[in-house]
């Protein structure tokens, strides 16, 4: 017996006419052609103007009518136009051309001859093909298949097999060949529901099984055709011409349809296809049926009846379009009714209507999903949802599945769809979920407020659609703190019901029905033995009722949410403590110096520091000013501590002597009684109360990077360096004097500036000096330097910052030191630096 790809390979062997007609014309017009250049060449010759009828007889022979057709009416053309070149009219040129358009008709003629012989040939070798495999040899799907690849595109291009079983149509094969999206296409028309007309599905009379053929099919046939606006926009998209449906049988029994339409390969059927169609229709009926096409459906249908009478969870099975076709006992009670038959012959509105139905997430779901889903084509689904047969009932949860039982070619024929109660398994899962989540909600923050939002949004919607937390306030009244409803948009509806509930303090939890629209557990917060509020929990008229078994749940959420309520208002009192602490340690303003300009730059590292290792300090002693720079080796609070110690202990010691080595050596003194390892590098710079121009600084360096003096466009380091403050047993600083002349400055830094890291190096001292090019005032100074440091930082700061900038002004009139005039401004630093900036003068 020959094989199913044997014979596509035979197939493929055959002539096709598709592919003779593309080389009837070109051939045909190139004998033309070479005709009419020998004539032209050899000159006046009545014989060879005549051969010219040889053209359309070459076509015909390689090509179809029309490719026949065209190419005689080109030869009657150029016979017609012969005399132009040839100068031999008269009788001769009228028999010449009557000759071409005699030769040009029988050619035609015999072409269509042909073309009918080669398609009765196609049609046989057709049948004959099926006949190989029509005793049923061939198992069902591979039968379906072999069928459907032999048809398409010998003669349609797009095939689709139906069988008919006790009123219900089944899609059971597909084949479109000759698009790029065959494939997509193949799976639309798979899904739909089979649009054959209804007499096939009735069979009875024995008329109904005539073909139903569309020699021109036009949009209102697609209309009638068409599922809905979305199909119908699928159909018009193929672009069909013609169709036919004619009925498989069998044993004087009707198995199903075939239909075969054409589209893009631009053929129209015609009477003589029709008769073929129904005889190739009956060939295949017999395939279909010696296969066991309906046996296997059949028995598909008892396996299916046996399986779900045997089960106590509830079953429901759906065909291909959506319909309710089958339903257990267990399946009636879940929505309500007696007894199966009534699920059955229920709408599908009535039966959906008695369900309410949520997701997993507490969402309200469409309860139509499982048909749409059927329609399609999205299975095996898995899903967990929340049932109440009807507002008000008693929740359940269960585990919908639904999966495919296909056809022997893989489309859809039923979809069963079983629902396991699973309310205990999921009211511990659920109670364990959102326990793990309130630790994690509750323990995220330290902010008062944050918590109180969290706290009314950790069981919504999951438990309840919304919550209410009551507070006591100062005077012992429980004032609602927080609310969160499942829909933002009716948080406010939410705040009122919670005042509906009666709630007081020293109440057990209980749940509360019948006050408003649902109902409600109330639950008091404590944090050890010390209340601090009433926690309720509701669900709205629409939703589930709560019972006593969600007590417990509701306890324990209102347990650690009073913990982390209580944490959170320790944290908020330390970290305001905290707060007031670190402006107390920061550097305050500067007093008015007469005839200086002093503008400074702060920023400590971290994100919540406000003060770090690096200081400033500036205050008036006996005969003008000294002012001290420092960095204290480390940073955060630890080192804040320790400058705190720096900058009181030098200005005590300062205002006492004016000295600044006195100064230093008491800074030393303090830092080495100190318990830890506390070192601290500084500059003091002590300024005259004077007219003089210049006058003469004193400046003492111990451990710090120098100062820079400005001076007619040009920096240089100034001063004597000495050790840090705390390393040496008897350390030794030099003072030296250093002369300040109008528009001198005088730039002060901590090693934050220069050591500051960017993304493969340091800031460093050229960058420093660079960006303090052509300045002329301490302002523009300090502004130059932070934005260059902004601009050269890869992240946040990792170490401490500080500038201080003197410029010797020509303003010399009295001020008045104890008003200072100081210009503050804040960066945050991209959230992680803040600086303050002064100016006086």
């Amino acid at each position: 017996m020959q094989s199913p790809w044997a014979l596509r390979a035979a197939l493929a062997r055959a002539p096709s006419p598709r592919n003779e007609n593309r080389w009837g014309v070109p051939l045909g017009l190139a004998v033309l052609a070479a005709l009419i250049g020998v004539d032209v060449i050899l000159g006046p010759s009545p014989v060879i103007t005549g051969t010219f009828l040889m053209a359309p007889f070459v076509c015909a022979v390689f090509g179809g009518p029309r490719a026949t057709a065209l190419v005689a009416g080109v030869t009657i053309l150029m016979g017609a136009t012969s005399p132009v070149w040839q100068d031999d009219g008269g009788l001769p040129y009228a028999i010449r051309l009557v000759a071409i358009v005699v030769a040009g008709a029988f050619a035609v003629a015999g072409a269509h001859a042909r073309d009918r012989w080669r398609g009765n040939a196609g049609r046989l070798r057709l049948l004959d093909s099926i006949s190989e495999f029509a005793d049923g040899s061939l198992p069902l799907a591979q039968t379906l298949t072999r069928v459907t690849e032999l048809i398409v595109p010998e003669a349609a291009d797009m095939c689709m097999i139906d069988a008919i079983n006790e009123g219900r149509v089944v899609r059971a094969a597909v084949r479109v060949q000759g698009v790029p999206n065959a494939a997509e296409v193949e799976d639309r028309l798979r899904s739909r529901p089979p649009s054959i007309p209804g007499r096939f599905v009735s069979a009875e009379p024995a008329w109904t099984r005539i073909a139903h053929f569309r020699p021109r099919m036009d949009a209102e046939d697609l209309r009638r055709m068409a599922a809905g606006p979305e199909d119908l926009e699928f159909l018009k998209s193929l672009r069909p011409r013609s169709s036919i449906v004619a009925a498989m049988t069998a044993r004087g029994r009707t198995l199903g349809t075939l239909t075969l339409v054409t589209t893009w390969s631009k053929r129209r059927y015609t009477a003589d296809d029709v008769s073929f169609a129904q005889v190739l229709a009956r060939r295949i009926g017999l395939a279909l049926d010696n296969a066991g096409l309906f046996s296997d459906l059949e028995s598909v249908e008892r396996r299916l009846d046996t399986v779900m009478s045997m089960l106590n969870e509830a079953i429901t099975v759906h065909d291909a379009s959506g319909d309710l076709v089958y339903a257990n006992h267990a399946a009636a009670r879940l929505v309500g009714f007696t007894t199966p038959q009534e699920v059955v012959e229920a709408t599908e509105h009535e039966l959906l209507g008695r369900l309410e139905i949520w997701a997993e997430d507490g969402t309200r779901l469409d309860r139509d999903r499982i048909a749409q889903r059927l329609r399609a084509g999205r299975l095996p689904q898995r899903e967990q949802v929340r049932l109440a047969l009807g507002a008000g009932s008693v929740e359940r949860w269960a585990v919908v599945s639904s999966e495919p039982i296909e056809a022997p070619d893989g489309s859809l024929l039923y979809a069963v769809t079983t629902i396991e109660d699973v309310t205990e398994l999921k009211r511990s899962e659920l109670a364990q979920q959102l326990l793990a989540r309130a630790g994690e909600l509750l323990g995220a923050s330290i902010d008062y407020q944050h918590t109180l939002q969290a706290i009314a949004r950790v069981a919504v919607p999951q438990f309840a659609d919304w919550c209410c937390v009551n507070i006591l306030d100062q005077s012992g009244d429980l004032q609602q703190a927080a609310v969160a409803h499942r829909d933002p948009g009716r948080v406010a509806g939410a705040r009122q019901l919670g005042e509906r509930y009666p709630v007081r303090m020293g109440d057990k939890a209980r749940v509360i029905q019948g006050v408003g629209p649902g109902s409600a557990v109330a639950v008091p917060m404590a944090a050890g033995a010390k209340e601090i509020g009433v926690l309720v929990f509701g669900s709205d008229s629409s939703s589930r009722s709560f019972e006593e078994n969600d007590l417990e749940i509701a306890v324990e959420i209102a347990r650690r949410a009073g913990i982390a309520l209580e944490n959170a208002r320790l944290a908020g009192e330390q970290a305001e403590v905290a707060r007031v602490l670190q402006r107390g340690l920061r550097p305050a303003e500067l007093p008015a110096m007469r005839g200086f300009e002093v503008a400074t730059m702060y920023r400590p590292a971290g994100e919540v520091n406000e003060v770090g290792g690096d200081f400033y300090e500036a205050f008036e002693i006996e005969g003008g000013w000294m002012l001290a720079i420092g960095d204290v080796v480390g940073h955060g609070a630890a080192a804040a501590s320790v400058t705190a110690l720096a900058r009181y202990t030098i200005r005590t010691a300062g205002k006492l002597t004016g000295d600044p080595r006195a100064a230093a050596l008491m800074l030393d003194e303090s830092l080495k009684r100190r318990t830890d390892l506390s070192l601290c590098s500084a500059i003091l710079l002590v300024l005259p109360d004077a007219d003089d121009d210049p006058v003469e600084a004193s400046l003492l360096v111990a451990g710090h990077p120098l100062p820079l003096l400005v001076r007619a466009g040009e920096m240089n380091p100034v001063g004597q360096p000495g050790p840090l403050a705390g390393t040496l047993d008897q350390p030794q600083w030099r003072v030296t004097p250093l002369k300040l002349s109008r528009g001198d400055q005088l730039v002060l830094y901590t090693d934050g500036v220069t050591e500051a890291r960017g993304e493969s190096d340091r800031f460093g001292d050229h960058r420093l000096r660079t960006s303090l090019s052509a300045v002329s005032n301490p302002t523009e100074t300090v502004a130059r330097i932070e934005s260059a440091l902004d601009s050269f930082l890869a992240g946040p700061s990792q170490d401490d910052a500080a500038a201080l900038v003197l410029l010797r002004s020509g303003n010399t009139r009295p001020g008045r030191p104890s008003e200072p005039r100081v210009q503050a401004a804040t960066s945050t630093g991209g959230g992680h630096d803040g600086f303050g900036r002064g100016a006086a003068g």
